[in-house]
């Protein structure tokens, strides 16, 4: 359980981290990076205290419903995966209004 924990702990503070830093360097917006560090937050606590998640998956899904260690692991891989596709994205969409906008300039200048 000490190595789950410690997984989730570790990609908890590295997202926060990198959030953190696009959002210093206005690559990221302010909400998105409240969304990312919110949700982060949650999956350290969870992480650091199952037995709440346990109590909370129990009251919602039944005494049957497990929560699992490995679910949790890739649980917090996917969400990590999730989070750099995210900002992937983000740099590609910027990439391309920045060069939409430099052809663009330069046609109205060719065209005068």
């Amino acid at each position: 359980m000490f190595i789950a924990q410690a997984i989730a702990v570790f990609f908890g503070v590295l997202v926060t981290i990198k959030s953190y830093d696009e959002f210093r360097h206005r690559r990221e917006p302010l909400i998105m990076f409240l969304f990312w560090t919110g949700l982060w937050i949650g999956v350290v606590f969870i992480a650091l205290f199952p037995h709440i998640a346990l109590k909370l998956s129990t009251k919602i899904f039944g005494a049957d419903a497990g929560f699992g260690t490995l679910f949790g692991i890739v649980t917090v891989f996917g969400l990590f995966l999730a989070y750099r596709l995210y900002i992937k994205a983000e740099r590609a969409e910027r990439r391309i209004n920045k060069l939409l906008t430099l052809v663009t300039t330069k046609d109205v200048q060719n065209k005068q």
